[in-house]
């Protein structure tokens, strides 16, 4: 029996260890398990005793309510700017997590309104209903509330009691009039022994002070709220030009200019100097007076209105919101309610002195008793900067544009109409709802009329080209050029032609599009079909030994190519940042339309360069390759006219593309300028391409014959430099022995031998064939060579020279002659080259090369 007990009591002993330690496990694995809110404050009064009065009120609440708070207050060196810049730009922009709740200044929350929970679903009306309803509007932002009121801060009138009942005055001035009247008549009695004594100075530096305290002018002249729920701006009355009119005329009388020089450190120093007769500032200020101890009887006393007793007051102070990447959302809405409640503000008001945000708390003896004029306090009057209504642009753009601007007046730089100018017109533009008359050239205007009948021109000339390019089309003229090639050329004109339509008349988005599509595509279509012309014509002449010219098929490929290119910027663009309908501003109210993208500007700027650089690049390209083919005869090779064009859309480009960017010239100028360059490119291409093949296809039909015919004719009988002197020129030319392919097109040479000496002479009555001869260099003859091209004697005269200049080979004699084929009608070419043995081969590839162009 005693052997079975002790066998239970040892099964028992591990079991009894593995309950206590379960046991005492368990509250640890509870506490663990319980949510932790981690807050990020900046110290108001002393960082060590708020975190001590926070602490012992969140660790009562903790109990209650399951969820522990943990508060880590900043020291005094974070400024309320930085501390800004830390929370949004460490904490909520990267979505760290480190802290739930955050510590915001009252205008931050439409500036962090995008990275705050919104708390709405959190919120009954009993949790709103004790705060001041001025403060929740600061965080309400498009319907959410994002943060909830910490504490809070105001403006007050601070006054020399003692100069008051000197001059007679019972009691502080009650309006901005009666404040008029008293400064004059201190000033006047004091000023001859206290000259630099003002009768008035507040924040008016060029800061956000002054802001606040023009928000508190614009509410003691009816107009609490400068932008409205509707985005509607009401700067701009009777009564809010009138005070700043009086305000200004207050500078070097009543205030001393330094005054517009002062920030709220500034404005304390001249008030306990005893220099100001009145001062706005905030409630700090009361204790720092007190503590200060200074030598005169002074009083405070709520702000003035325009005509009524009870002025606004700008509010201050500090709210609570929830960072949107909080990983206890449920927990951290419940802590945000709790440290706002009214508890935890009248636990600091009474331990600090910190203003709560609760009205009702004012009427507390507790609160009182810590809190001067708590009854004053009790009844004030507040309006709130519009920074819910200009969110997230408030401190980076509204705050800035209403300091800097109204310092600008009182410094008497700007007047008031350019003051009210500029603050409706910014303001409008910072919250979106900017709209102006936007002037456009329309068709019916004179000038938009002028480039419509100008386009019509060219247009015409365009159709009628291309109709004389069908009826002509077996022209040897027309076929030089390359059916295709002369068709792109034209599909290009026309879109240039096009693309200025699209800058008449009013925009919207279609046109906005299609805008950079017509004028890029124009521009590629026409430069690279005459740039890829150019290299082939260089490749001929140039390079030799590089074997044939390349095909058609090819070129074609390689032009597809280059505006392939353009189309997949032009369709990035227009998915990623397409151009839509704006307006610039040149002088208010002289605005015109333009296309851009202000949604996206950077990417609208990207796309804008992209393009811009590669189309250079075509044309860079097209100048290299009419520079190396600036040599090549031109009567039917279009690589003279070809660099012709190119020169000139340089020029016009270099005028034209700043032009783009000059957006202060105005409407006029600006479609003058732009619509000129893009018609004179269109009609250099236009012109410099085609009119020489068609005055020489009208030239053939006005008088039976090719122009080039007719020149050979008129230079065959123009006598020679030394015929002009009385003698004859001798011309000694070895005729080869005609293959047959040479000779079945007939010629009075083909009856020549080898090793004769003859002198050339034309055919005269028919015209049937022209011969001419060209001595090149003398060397000895080994055997010749015939071969047929077309009408190429300029192009090949030009390519025999430049071959001759490399020094690849020598051509001792040279054999021209114009043949007509009888079956086709078609002027060809036989050459007759005798050359040595070595370069025999070098010519028979070049003939090819010839032939294909």
């Amino acid at each position: 029996m005693r052997q079975r007990l002790t066998v239970d009591l040892l099964l028992l002993l591990p079991l009894s260890l593995l309950l206590l330690l379960f046991l005492s496990a368990a509250p640890s694995a509870v506490m663990a398990a319980r949510p932790v809110v981690n807050v990020l404050m900046l110290p108001t009064v002393n960082a060590d005793f708020e975190t001590a009065v926070l602490r012992n009120l969140s660790d009562a609440w903790s109990v209650t309510s399951g969820i522990d708070i943990q508060i880590t207050i900043l020291d005094s060196s974070n400024t309320g700017t930085a501390f800004g810049d830390l929370v949004l730009n460490s904490y909520l922009k990267p979505r760290r997590t480190e802290y739930d709740i955050f510590q915001i200044d009252i205008v931050w929350p439409g500036d962090m309104a995008a990275y705050l929970l919104d708390l709405s679903p959190y919120l009954s009306p009993d949790d709103l209903a004790p705060f001041m309803p001025a403060i929740l509007d600061a965080d309400r932002i498009d319907g959410r509330y994002v943060a909830l009121p910490f504490f809070t801060d105001f403006g007050l009138l601070y006054y020399r009691r003692d100069l008051l009942q000197k001059y007679g005055f019972s009691g502080p001035p009650r309006t901005w009039d009666e404040l008029e009247i008293m400064a004059r008549k201190i000033l006047e009695g004091e000023r001859p022994t206290r000259p630099s004594l003002s009768g008035f100075s507040g924040q008016l530096n060029n800061y956000e002070g002054l802001t606040c305290n023009f928000a508190e002018w614009l509410g003691a002249a009816g107009v609490p709220l400068p932008i409205k729920a509707d985005k509607t701006i009401h700067f701009d009355t009777p009564q809010v030009r009138s005070f700043l009119t009086r305000f200004r005329n207050w500078v070097g009388d009543i205030i001393s200019p330094t005054t517009l020089l002062f920030d709220e450190g500034a404005s304390f120093k001249q008030w306990i100097a005893g220099n100001t007769v009145f001062m706005r500032s905030w409630v700090n200020v009361i204790k720092t007076t007190t503590d200060a101890n200074v030598s005169f009887p002074w009083d405070t006393s709520q702000l003035l209105g325009y005509s009524t007793d009870i002025g606004p007051s700008t509010l201050g102070g500090w709210h609570l919101g929830v960072s949107h990447a909080t990983k206890n959302p449920d927990a951290a809405a419940a802590a945000i309610k709790f440290l706002t409640s009214a508890t935890v503000q009248k636990a600091r008001a009474v331990r600090h002195g910190i203003l709560p945000t609760i009205p009702a708390l004012y009427n507390d003896a507790d609160v009182c008793q810590v809190i001067p004029k708590c009854q004053l306090f009790a009844n004030m009057s507040f309006v709130v900067r519009p920074s819910a209504q200009s969110s997230p642009k408030y401190t980076s753009d509204l705050s800035k544009l209403l300091y800097d601007n109204v310092h600008e007046y009182l410094v008497s730089n700007i007047s008031l109409d350019t003051l009210m100018s500029i603050l409706m017109r910014q303001t409008s533009k910072i919250i979106g709802t900017y709209s102006v008359d936007a002037k456009f050239i329309d068709w019916a205007d004179p000038l938009g009329a002028t480039f419509v009948v100008l386009n019509g021109i060219g247009f015409a000339a365009a159709v009628a080209t291309m109709v004389m390019m069908f009826v002509h089309a077996n022209h040897e003229a027309i076929k030089s050029g390359g059916w295709v090639y002369l068709l792109l050329v034209l599909a290009g004109v026309f879109l240039g032609y096009a693309s200025i339509l699209l800058y008449t008349g009013p925009l919207n988005d279609v046109k906005c599009i299609m805008q950079p599509w017509f004028l890029t595509l124009a521009f590629s279509v026409c430069m690279s079909t005459l740039c890829i012309k150019n290299w082939r014509t260089s490749r001929v002449f140039n390079n030799p030994m590089k074997g044939g010219a390349p095909t058609n098929i090819r070129l074609l490929m390689y032009i597809g190519t280059a505006c392939l290119v353009n189309v997949a910027l032009l369709l990035a663009w227009t998915i990623i940042a397409p151009p839509k309908p704006a307006v610039v501003v040149v002088n208010d109210p002289d605005a015109y339309s333009v296309c851009r993208n202000d949604t996206n500007p950077s990417g609208h700027m990207a796309f804008t360069i992209a393009v811009f650089l590669y189309n250079v690049g075509i044309l860079v390209a097209g100048v290299w390759y009419a520079y190396l083919t600036r040599h090549v005869f031109a009567q039917f090779n279009d690589s003279h006219s070809i660099a012709i064009i190119t020169y000139n859309t340089i020029l016009c480009c270099i005028v034209g593309v700043p032009i783009l960017y000059a957006e202060g010239l105005g409407v006029r100028v600006h479609y003058t300028l732009r619509s000129a360059v893009i018609f004179a490119i269109t009609t250099v291409v236009l012109v410099g391409l085609f009119y020489k093949k068609l005055l020489i296809v009208l030239g053939y039909h006005a008088f039976g014959k090719d122009k080039l015919t007719i020149m050979l004719e008129r230079r065959l009988n123009r006598p020679s430099n030394a015929s002009s002197r009385g003698h004859q020129e001798k011309v000694t030319t070895r005729v080869p022995k005609l293959s047959s392919r040479a000779s079945s097109f007939g010629g009075q040479g083909s009856s020549s031998s080898t090793g004769q000496s003859q002198t050339a002479a034309p055919v005269r009555d028919s015209m049937e064939s022209v011969w001419l001869n060209a001595r090149v260099a003398s060397v000895t003859l080994a055997e010749c060579v015939a071969f047929k091209a077309h009408v190429r004697t300029g192009r090949f005269l030009a390519f025999l020279s430049m071959w001759r200049r490399r020094r690849l080979m020598y051509v001792p004699h040279l054999q021209l002659m114009v043949l007509r084929d009888t079956e086709t009608g078609v002027d060809a070419l036989d050459v007759r080259a005798a050359v040595s043995t070595p370069a025999r081969a070098l010519l028979l590839d070049a003939t090819s090369l010839v032939c294909d162009c």
